[in-house]
């Protein structure tokens, strides 16, 4: 495995954002990148991978891409599920699931999409699909390079990163001669969580609680710009917390804007029922797309 190394390069993760389910968009230093490196993973929302430390675990895979023009034609690429680390954060690989065989090597196509997996002698292995990991994904001798034994190369991220708009996903990094020249990433969104009463009377207004979904910062005008956040305080930045809308079917019944880790309260009104009927709810992150259902029964 040849070695991602940054330590020499001012490259570090300035932003992220998702505008649509599975994209996410990044900027970086000293580096020729912006927010148009687009990475998509599938599935992107509701993830659960293996954990780390479970050498039994059956690896659950994410298929890893990017649409034309995203990244130079036939570069080099490195690709690996990382915590993005915060923004001022000296760049470190260490952060990244340096697992022999999780992390990957390949190359864009000519019209500098990503589609497949090559080897070393450039033979076409399919769909380019990396496993997904939970827990501390560092590792005390990283294949990509980078400090061994980083405490906080956690995925899922923990609730104080998420409060900054820390996150995980896959990142993608075109490297030549040695060096990134430019990096994307998709943002894993992990399982979100939503309680409430299960059953009940009918007519009357029950209480949903959430957590563990959106929140996400970013210092790319063009990420912000797209999201609808301002650029504050210097060096400018915005940060995300996403809207979370309360279904049933296709009828919006309530909302709520989560706060510092993707936590939320609201009330929806239950109809009036027979006994016995159901009422289907649907929870889904406006930026995320995590959806969390819960029936409700009326006794």
């Amino acid at each position: 495995m040849r070695n991602w190394s940054l330590r020499k390069k001012a490259i570090a993760i300035l932003g992220t954002t998702a505008l649509g389910a599975g994209v996410m968009l990044v900027g970086a230093a000293s580096a020729d990148t912006s927010a148009l490196h687009t990475v998509v993973i599938a599935p992107s929302a509701n993830i659960g991978g293996c954990a780390i430390t479970n050498n039994s675990c059956v690896p659950k895979y994410v298929a890893v891409s990017a649409p034309a023009d995203s990244f130079p034609a036939l570069k080099t690429v490195a690709v690996a599920e990382c915590n993005f680390g915060d923004p001022d954060d000296p760049p470190d690989p260490g952060l990244c699931d340096n697992k022999a065989g999780h992390s990957t090597f390949t190359h864009t196509e000519a019209d500098g999409s990503l589609k497949f997996q090559y080897d070393n002698n450039n033979n076409n292995l399919g769909a380019l699909k990396i496993p997904l990991t939970t827990g501390t994904i560092g590792s005390a001798h990283p294949v990509l390079g980078g400090t061994p034994n980083r405490p906080d190369a956690i995925c899922p991220p923990t609730n104080a990163m998420r409060a900054v708009g820390r996150d995980c996903g896959v990142v993608v990094a075109v490297i030549e001669s040695g060096a990134i020249t430019h990096i994307g990433a998709a943002v894993e969104w992990f399982a979100a969580t939503m309680t409430g009463p299960t059953s009940g009377a009918s007519n009357v207004d029950i209480t949903l609680n959430g957590d563990k979904y959106g929140t996400l910062a970013s210092r790319d005008p063009l990420v912000c710009a797209a999201n609808g956040m301002p650029m504050t305080g210097s060096p400018a930045s915005c940060m995300m917390n996403e809207a979370v809308r309360i279904y049933n079917g296709t009828r919006l019944i309530g909302a709520a804007i989560v706060g510092s880790h993707g936590q939320w309260t609201t009330n929806v009104h239950i109809p009036a029922r027979a006994s016995g009927q159901t009422y289907e709810i649907i929870a889904k992150g406006a930026m995320s797309g995590l959806s969390k259902k819960l029936v409700y029964t009326v006794s």
